[in-house]
């Protein structure tokens, strides 16, 4: 074997499974086409979930130094120059360590994940390696490449595709993909914005727009601008100049000297692979699912699935627990995730974004301002959008009869002073809650259950690296504790 897993896809969903492969003492190897670093355009933020999943991989705070971190988010009426929403992540201080948002062009999202994995021992990116084809076996998978035009083939036990949306690992191994449109077109632009104010709004919404028309600003006087296009409307004479500065004049309502560094025009759809394991080869990230880009989700999403992905190839690698049973809990709970969470989150912010005339939009956005006052409210549709929310119910190695297993543990403040998370420190775990008799197992113990876990105590809580609940055990023994265990990590014996 050339390594136990081949990733192929550079982009950062790949730098990111390689940096939690690494985590858990797995090597790989990277294969990127391109030569240099692309300037592509991408996505504008971090969720709290994905930089939480990053810092156990040691990569948070480099990522935190390439952007601004917002611990609340609010969007600008963009006519009257006055707050629509307000979306205040502190609502979450009890259970993430620093609550909010990081905005960041995907660029440096890259180009900081890049630095880190080539700086890691056991990651080896290799550039200019066009993937022509896999093949896989009971041993092992192979990967057909040329590399500066020369033929060569590598060997691996898996392979990971992290190879976008047109992926070639996905057509060799032959899993089909569910494609759903909108009927709606967009508009996605990138524009530097001369004079813009570096004190103002960060983000701007022009509520009586006939469609969405809505700008973020993500780096010094750079702002992503999202704007719907009706079905009748001729495409070419909005990507005209003249259209372009009379859109951002109606965003900043003023003349604004502006230049567009890139721009697209497309429908908008999501898409969905049938499978996201096949045997001895994975998908991750747009190689499995695309989504809008309204929702805002598609790496947050790619990054997800790298902290469910990582940790089970390490485990199948090691012999640790049944391998077949870990891919098949990957796709299952990847599947379940995205169908439940993203596609809905991100299908309702699309149809509310292009579908709804200008008067319905203020209503909704009115309704919407009332129940952002409730505390309630504000927690639940932060934790939505950082990607907090969602429970696996649908995979083997979740013992879901407790509402907690099978959905992220909070990360609770200890009596020590140090968060549940870092105690982890991105690994799998037993949380004592109450005074439990734990007959020499390692524990983080949990002296009180928050309110909302809806525990009786004593209990054990499994906790998967991925700081996911495995299982619940009330009134727990060593014993029950052990089978347990067992189911989460599909045959894994509990640790000494």
């Amino acid at each position: 074997m050339d390594a136990p897993v081949i990733v192929v896809g550079g982009g950062p969903v790949g730098l990111a499974l390689a940096l939690g492969l690494a985590h858990h003492g797995v090597r790989s190897i990277v294969l990127e086409r391109t030569r240099a670093p692309r300037a592509r355009p991408g996505a504008v933020a971090l969720s709290a979930r994905a930089i939480e999943v990053l810092r156990d991989w040691s990569a948070a705070d480099a990522l935190l130094s390439s952007g601004t971190y917002y611990s609340a988010l609010t969007v600008y009426d963009a006519k009257r120059d006055r707050p629509l929403v307000t979306l205040d992540f502190m609502s979450l201080n009890d259970e993430l360590e620093r609550p909010g948002t990081l905005i960041a062009p995907q660029a440096e999202i890259e180009h900081v994940l890049r630095g880190l994995v080539l700086d890691h021992p056991l990651c080896d990116l290799r550039r200019g390696c066009t993937v022509a084809h896999v093949t896989q076996d009971s041993d092992g998978v192979t990967v057909h490449l040329e590399r500066d035009g020369a033929p060569a083939t590598l060997r691996a036990a898996y392979v990971a595709g992290c190879d976008g949306p047109e992926s070639t690992v996905r057509s060799a191994v032959g899993i089909a993909t569910r494609r759903s449109n909108y009927g709606v077109r967009a508009i996605v632009s990138d524009a530097i914005v001369a004079d813009d104010d570096p004190f103002g709004p960060s983000a701007r919404m022009l509520v009586d727009y006939p469609g969405l028309l809505l700008g973020v600003r993500f780096a010094p006087g750079t702002w992503r601008i999202a704007a719907s296009l009706a079905r009748e409307a001729d495409l070419a004479a909005a990507l005209e100049p003249a259209a372009i500065q009379a859109r951002l004049d109606a965003l900043f309502d003023r003349r604004v000297e502006v230049r567009t560094i890139w721009q697209d025009a497309f429908e908008l759809s999501r898409t969905r692979a049938e499978r996201f394991a096949l045997g001895r080869v994975v998908l991750a990230g747009d190689a499995a699912h695309r989504a809008s880009p309204i929702g805002g989700e598609g790496l947050n999403c790619g990054v997800a699935d790298t902290a469910n992905l990582a940790w089970k190839l390490a485990y199948a690698l090691e012999g640790r627990g049944d391998p077949d049973a870990l891919l098949e809990s990957y796709d299952r709970e990847r599947r379940q995730a995205i169908a439940e969470n993203s596609d809905r989150t991100t299908d309702r912010v699309t149809r509310f974004a292009m579908e709804l005339s200008a008067r319905m939009r203020k209503l909704a956005l009115r309704g919407a301002l009332r129940m952002l006052r409730e505390r309630g409210m504000q927690r639940k549709i932060s934790r939505a959008f950082g990607l907090l929310s969602g429970r696996y119910t649908e995979s083997a190695l979740i013992d879901n009869r407790h509402p907690m297993a099978g959905a992220r543990i909070d990360d609770v403040l200890l009596p020590n002073g140090t968060r549940l998370s870092r105690a982890r420190g991105g690994r799998a775990a037993l949380v004592a809650v109450g005074k439990v008799p734990l007959d020499g197992l390692r524990a983080i113990r949990v002296p009180l259950p928050l309110k909302r876990w809806v525990l009786r105590t004593p209990a054990v809580a499994i906790v998967r690296p991925d700081g996911v609940v495995a299982a619940i055990v009330e009134r727990p023994t060593r014993e029950r504790v052990a089978t347990a265990w067992r189911r989460a990590f599909a045959g894994e014996r509990l640790p000494d």
